[in-house]
């Protein structure tokens, strides 16, 4: 896509992410996997739109909040699990 008109590679960006982007939201009530589009699809948007990276960039650093309290919460059930 290197080779083509910015308006054209933009349009065809918005056009797949956004298509990627709905599908994603419909996989919330459907059967598939919504936590691995949606983020493909808001990547993609990112690549050629600024609203998109913020978009992204919150969702990483929710990605990390949620991450780092899964880890905690794991390890001290791990710690309360073992003998004194």
């Amino acid at each position: 896509m290197a080779g083509l008109p910015r308006w054209v590679r933009r349009t065809a960006v918005l056009l797949v992410g956004t298509l990627l982007l709905v599908l994603g939201i419909a996989l919330i009530v459907l059967p598939g996997p919504a936590v691995v589009v949606i983020p493909a699809a808001v990547g993609l948007l990112a690549t050629e739109f600024e609203w998109a990276q913020k978009w992204r960039v919150g969702g990483e650093a929710v990605w990390r909040r949620v991450r780092d309290a899964s880890r905690r919460r794991a390890s001290a059930q791990e710690e309360e699990r073992r003998p004194m």
